[in-house]
């Protein structure tokens, strides 16, 4: 499947669609089966949806959609700088339902402006919890030993 999408990233590149960060191109990020589309408008993400159908009849795979949105594990994210109306994407034949957050590759992805650092801020917190739960686990080891369990 991996090769799938490095060959698939490969077909969005040359049809410049997608996002591009100077001359590299960061329309399609992702592991293996796990990808999200990139787009500067919401018309280039419907473009890129379009080339998705297409390599997927060409090639004999399938998308996680349903004629019932609520069903479709395939998702659409956008990031507002205030709330509106947004319009229905279509994916092989069916609506593509817009959600406010989503987990890609384990990672919890918001829409919202701070997002990222709530996400920090909760994985900072398991960390100093799981880091006082090593402490009072080994109380009696040495302080090397303890930084060493630590940065494991």
């Amino acid at each position: 499947m991996f090769k799938q999408s490095k060959l698939f990233g490969t077909l969005l590149r040359e049809r410049k669609s997608g996002c591009w960060v100077g001359l590299h191109y960061v329309g399609i990020v992702g592991y293996a089966d796990d990808d999200w589309l990139l787009a500067p408008s919401l018309n280039a993400l419907q473009d890129m949806l379009v080339t998705c159908e297409e390599y997927n009849l060409q090639h004999g795979l399938q998308f996680s959609t349903d004629k019932n949105p609520e069903k479709s594990k395939t998702k659409c994210i956008a990031y507002l700088k205030r709330d509106r109306n947004l319009p229905q994407l279509m994916l092989c034949g069916n609506k593509l339902p817009w959600v406010a957050s989503g987990k890609h590759v384990g990672q919890h992805v918001t829409n919202q402006v701070d997002g990222m650092k709530k996400d920090i801020l909760v994985k900072r917190a398991k960390f100093i919890d799981k880091n006082n739960t090593l402490r009072q686990e080994f109380s009696f080891a040495h302080p090397d030993t303890l930084l060493q369990l630590n940065q494991i």
